[in-house]
């Protein structure tokens, strides 16, 4: 098998999944945003991390936008309160907004997909 296919096979799936902690302690809606933001690459830097975003911004993809997306009934400010009160996000002094590591892991499938490409190629 040629490495042009073991690499197209195992890039159909996210590169990421919510872990445990945000499936336990986030309602719907914010599981939905985390989910979002670590799946679409609008919301990913060129190395498919989360990217840090600004709440709002005329330039940018931001966090207006990203819960836009997911649900148009659902208010910006009571998401990012959520995900400030668990421990899920942390807002820096320059006022953007990080999805912290301990609520995204590798995804299930692509990583045994990648670790099975990587067996046969």
């Amino acid at each position: 098998m040629n490495a042009e296919v073991c690499v197209s096979s195992a890039s159909n799936t996210s590169a990421w999944q919510p872990t445990e902690l945000v499936n336990v302690v986030l309602s719907r809606g914010a599981r939905d945003v985390v989910w979002r933001w670590i799946s679409q690459d609008q919301f990913l830097d060129n190395h498919k991390q989360p990217r840090s975003l600004f709440f709002r911004s005329p330039f940018d993809a931001d966090f207006n936008s990203l819960i836009n997306q997911v649900q148009a009934d659902l208010v910006p400010v009571v998401v990012f309160n959520e995900l400030l009160r668990e421990d899920i996000v942390v807002q820096h002094d320059h006022g953007r907004l990080l999805l912290r590591r301990s609520a995204y892991m590798p995804g299930g499938v692509r990583f045994t997909a990648l670790r099975h490409a990587r067996e046969i190629c």
